[in-house]
């Protein structure tokens, strides 16, 4: 058996479904808030950086990373979701300079080469192809400074417990409702080239969350 599941539905339904959601998806995900803040917590934004967030949805890390940038240097969220990118705007993290909202796939990101300082993706990573992954990593390999710095926070499949079993039943039978499945992360952060630093792991709802600190 693969390590993760295949995702069985186009990228232009994946972005009718969260153009759907996005007045309720804060609601729906109300758990996930937490876990999203403490991956930031371990990007460690700081004054004057550039920070790029691949899969920013409704903008709840972004608001957590304008708070450590303090006004000060350019944060760039990224969604395939125009209509989630609407209602980031309502956030504050909106109103700070050099605050930059793009609709676009993270598997070709419209970027400079070395302009970033730090990249942070929250329950993105595990919504693309295992093919797709490795494009998207290697994007940000590209548009990360020679010291730039990633967090990725995803769900896990270790240890594989009756959540994880149940989830990926659902996500075979709902490969819409349900597209972001469990992956092997540090194995995939890994095989992209970049050296994991620190890596933890979360529960949400008896489901593993790892987040994952690399160069």
């Amino acid at each position: 058996m693969s390590e993760m599941l295949p995702v069985n539905r186009p990228k232009g339904e994946a972005q009718r479904y969260y153009d759907r959601l996005s007045k309720i998806y804060d609601w729906l995900t109300a758990s996930e808030q937490k876990l999203i803040e403490k991956g930031v917590t371990v990007l460690a934004p700081s004054k004057g950086e550039a920070v790029l967030e691949i899969g920013c949805g409704t903008g709840t890390g972004l608001a957590a990373i304008s708070e450590g940038l303090n006004g000060t240097g350019k944060l760039i969220g990224l969604d395939l979701s125009f209509k989630m990118l609407i209602q980031a705007k309502h956030k504050k993290f909106y109103s700070q300079p050099n605050a930059m909202l793009l609709q676009g796939d993270a598997t070709n990101l419209p970027i400079k080469t070395d302009e970033m300082d730090a990249a942070y993706c929250a329950f993105t990573l595990e919504l693309f192809s295992e093919a797709e992954m490795l494009d998207v990593l290697n994007e940000v390999h590209r548009v990360l400074s020679p010291q730039g710095r990633l967090v990725v926070v995803s769900l896990s499949r270790r240890p594989r417990n009756l959540a994880v079993r149940i989830y990926e039943l659902g996500h075979r039978l709902f490969p819409v409702a349900l597209d972001c499945r469990p992956i092997p992360l540090e194995k995939i952060i890994k095989q992209s080239g970049f050296s994991i630093e620190h890596s933890e792991t979360f529960m949400n709802w008896g489901l593993p969350v790892d987040i994952v600190l690399a160069r």
